[in-house]
Parts: C-alpha cells; sequence; structure tokens
C-alpha cells in the first residue's frame, strides 16, 4: 500500500516514518506535505492508499483538506494530540486515529484497517458523524459501529441498554437492533459518559432516558418501557435515585 504523511512537524513525520518502517513493512511511504495546500496538490497529482492526517495545520485543519478533496478513495488515518472529548468523537465515527507519541501496536491496528478498506460511501458517513462529534463536547447523536464488512450508524437515543460478555459487550436497541462489539463495557460507558446512561451492575449500562420505573423489590431492578429488566446492585441503588430524579 502507498501512504502519504501530512503533518507540520517535522520530528513527528519522521517518527512516523520510523514506526512504519519497522512495523508496517508492507506499508510503503510516497510522499510527505506539512500543509493543507501542499498536501491537497500532492493529492491532486498522486494516488494513494492511505493518508495518515493531522487534525491541526498550519493554514488549516486535516478535516477542511477532506471538504477540498474531490476524490476521497483512500483510507484516512488521523494522528493527533486533541483533549479526551476530540478522541471520543473519533471513536463515535469508528475512523482510525493515533495519539502522539504512537504507539507501534496501535499504529499496525491501524494499517490493518486501512488493509480491509471499506467502501467511498461508508467513508463519507464515517466524516461526517467525526465532524458532527468534533463541534461539541456533549453526548454526540450517533454511533458508528464497524466489523470486516460494513459501517453500521446507530442513533445514540435509540440504545436501550448494553451488557458485558466477558471482554465483548452486547448492545441492544430501540426496534430489536442488537450488536455485538469487541469493545469492554468500560470503553462504552467512558464514551458514554455524557449522556443518560448509568452503570447500574457489573454486567449492565441503561440508557435512562428509556427506564418506565425502578423496582426496589428483590434486590432493585429498572424496568425498561420496552419491558426488560435490569438488575440493580443494592450499592448503585442511591446514585441511580439521584440520577433518576435530575432527568427532565
Amino acid at each position: 500500500m502507498k501512504a502519504l504523511i501530512v503533518d507540520n512537524e517535522e520530528d513527528v513525520i519522521q517518527s512516523l516514518r520510523l514506526l512504519i518502517g519497522q512495523y508496517c513493512s508492507d506499508l510503503e511511504i510516497v510522499g510527505e506535505a506539512r500543509s493543507c495546500q501542499a498536501a491537497k496538490l500532492w493529492l491532486q497529482a498522486h494516488e494513494v492508499d492511505v493518508v495518515f492526517l493531522d487534525i491541526e495545520l498550519g493554514d488549516g485543519t486535516g478535516l477542511e483538506l477532506l471538504q477540498n478533496v474531490p476524490s476521497r478513495d483512500f483510507e484516512v488515518v488521523f494522528i493527533t494530540a486533541h483533549s479526551h472529548y476530540a478522541v471520543q468523537a473519533f471513536q463515535f465515527s469508528a475512523i482510525d486515529y493515533l495519539l502522539k507519541p504512537f504507539d507501534p501496536e496501535r499504529l499496525q491496528e491501524a494499517v490493518d484497517r486501512a488493509r480491509i478498506g471499506i467502501q467511498q460511501s461508508a467513508k463519507l458517513q464515517q466524516l461526517e458523524v467525526l465532524v458532527e462529534n468534533l463541534q461539541s463536547n456533549k453526548l454526540p447523536r450517533r454511533l458508528v459501529l464497524r466489523d470486516m464488512d460494513n459501517i453500521h450508524l446507530f442513533e445514540v437515543e435509540n440504545l436501550l441498554y448494553a451488557v458485558a460478555e466477558g471482554s465483548y459487550t452486547r448492545l441492544f436497541f430501540k426496534e430489536e437492533r442488537e450488536w455485538l462489539s469487541s469493545k469492554n463495557l468500560k470503553y462504552f460507558e467512558g464514551v458514554l459518559k455524557h449522556g443518560p446512561f448509568f452503570r447500574t451492575h457489573q454486567s449492565y449500562l441503561v440508557n435512562l432516558n428509556h427506564v418506565l420505573r425502578f423496582e426496589r423489590t428483590e434486590g432493585g431492578s429498572l424496568v425498561l418501557r420496552t419491558g426488560q429488566q435490569i438488575p440493580v446492585a443494592v450499592r448503585r441503588q442511591k446514585l441511580l435515585v439521584e440520577q433518576l430524579m435530575r432527568l427532565q
């Protein structure tokens, strides 16, 4: 695969070049650019499989660059030192990113995903969700979940609850949709922390907007409007009541 690195810091470019040479031998760095304008001109003249793209460039942002490139038939891996909320935006959109300083294992994962490739329409949807999420530090509206072949978009408000299944998480949505993610429940608890989601139990994360009532009998459980009953650990009940009282 052929790759372009776009970053305005020389040491970042050289660090990424070195790691790619050591850990991704089938990836060839065919170009470098240190500004949006230079990257735009390079992409207009060359074909590339993957672009490692910094968010903040001297004459603009990586997102602005993508909006000004007519043909985006390449994979994008953002390289960023952004704040935690911005990283969550990348997680929601399922677009790959690398945090500075780079971790070799994460680099290999990103290159593997780029190698698999996804359809252009799915890339555009991912970028749309990313832009939407980066513009707010609140709970994003949509969650993008990906498997080996496809990209799936879910409305966050339609997520009923999530259940831990070992190191995996099963997500249950309205209209009887469900999804098994390779991420653990703690990951989703962190990603959804700005919304009405509550960890009722070691194995359950619940959207409180879908709760019909809280039953204290038989140890305590939440009853959802869709009929499911979610167990509530005794030590979490007081905090749960406080959270329920805050709902508008």
